[in-house]
């Protein structure tokens, strides 16, 4: 494929993906970050968020719902543009939400990895290092469905993108 041709597709893969994080007339998509409740960050004041997406997490990184085993080390593979779009999250941490809604872990993600599609996307150059990837252990969580997160702590709290995504632990 031609250098323009690939760039292109690029560029509309990211579109889409930022266009996903929102339902119709820009309204927050059901389940989105608008929605979370402040149960999900205790103490600290929650802003939407849409610059992210989840796109590999754990054994079948398919679909809305990833799966694992119980106990498992997964990898968590995306990106996350600060909420002025303008770099990567200062502080990204990926959230599993257990069924019951409280916090079923937070995952620093500190190894990030160039993205120069998301940059491009966001016609933001400082966003081109907002990829991460992150291996981390599933020990301790409880066989069940996880709500999924990306999370930033930012001076006004925690700006939260919520792409629907799900992780299903199995026994």
């Amino acid at each position: 494929m031609r250098p323009v041709a690939r760039r292109i597709g690029a560029i509309a893969s990211c579109l889409v993906l930022l266009a996903a994080c929102h339902g119709p007339q820009g309204e927050p998509a059901p389940g989105s970050a608008m929605a979370l409740a402040s149960a999900d960050a205790p103490g600290a004041a929650v802003q939407g968020h849409d610059a992210c997406h989840l796109e590999w997490l754990g054994e079948i990184g398919a679909g809305e719902a990833f799966r694992a085993r119980a106990g498992a080390d997964v990898e968590a593979r995306g990106w996350f543009a600060s909420i002025d779009r303008t770099g990567p999250a200062k502080s990204p941490v990926l959230r599993l939400i257990a069924p019951s809604g409280a916090v079923g872990l937070d995952v620093s993600l500190d190894e990030r990895m160039q993205r120069p599609d998301v940059a491009a996307a966001l016609d933001a150059e400082g966003a081109a290092s907002a990829g991460f990837r992150q291996v981390f252990s599933l020990a301790g969580l409880a066989p069940g469905d996880y709500r999924l997160v990306l999370v930033d702590r930012v001076a006004a709290g925690e700006a939260v993108c919520d792409n629907g995504r799900t992780l299903v632990i199995t026994p």
